[in-house]
């Protein structure tokens, strides 16, 4: 039959138990919680593991004890130097590559601003170009110097025109007397 406290599962959980507690502690519990003992006496007579925390410790065991512990020390230390090497090493290596990659940064920065002024200096002469072909294009005011220029290279023309057409008509003057 089930138990009503076991509920509609079936399954019936395990037994609680109480944690153990310390064999040697300090604080001892309330009166009302221990559980009654049996006085039970383990003879002094009887071999075997029942008095083991009882025993009298060995001199033999405790040099040889530490032997063991001194020879883990050592061990400890040497691991410790060796682990302290690595990290200052680790360390060392870890400040190069910073160092190599704040180089590789201000590097980078420097060609950016670089290319930046040079862009910069393009564009400029870009908009330079562009203005200097859309004056030639439009001029529409002529500078004074400009003006007398023009001037002159029209009279020097029509003089030459005229000296030319004189040279023209005397040539022909010459030629045609002989036909």
């Amino acid at each position: 039959m089930e138990s009503p406290a076991a509920g509609t599962s079936g399954i019936r959980s395990p037994p609680r138990r109480k944690p153990l507690q310390p064999k040697n502690s300090n604080a001892s519990p309330a009166p009302a919680s221990l559980p009654k003992l049996k006085p039970t006496q383990i003879s002094p007579l009887i071999k075997g593991d029942a008095d083991k925390e009882n025993r009298p410790i060995h001199v033999a065991a405790i040099g040889s004890l530490e032997a063991s512990l001194a020879e883990e020390l050592e061990a400890i230390r040497r691991r410790r130097e060796r682990l302290r090497v690595e990290r200052e090493r680790t360390e060392r290596m870890l400040r190069e590559r910073d160092r190599v990659l704040e180089m590789a940064v201000r590097e980078w920065e420097r060609r950016r601003e670089e290319q930046r002024s040079v862009e910069l200096e393009l564009q400029r002469l870009v908009r330079l170009k562009e203005l200097e072909d859309s004056c030639m294009r439009f001029s529409p005011v002529k500078s004074l110097r400009a003006k007398e220029e023009e001037k002159r290279s029209i009279k020097a023309q029509s003089q030459g025109l005229n000296s030319a057409a004189q040279d023209n008509e005397a040539t022909a003057q010459e030629k045609a007397p002989e036909n």
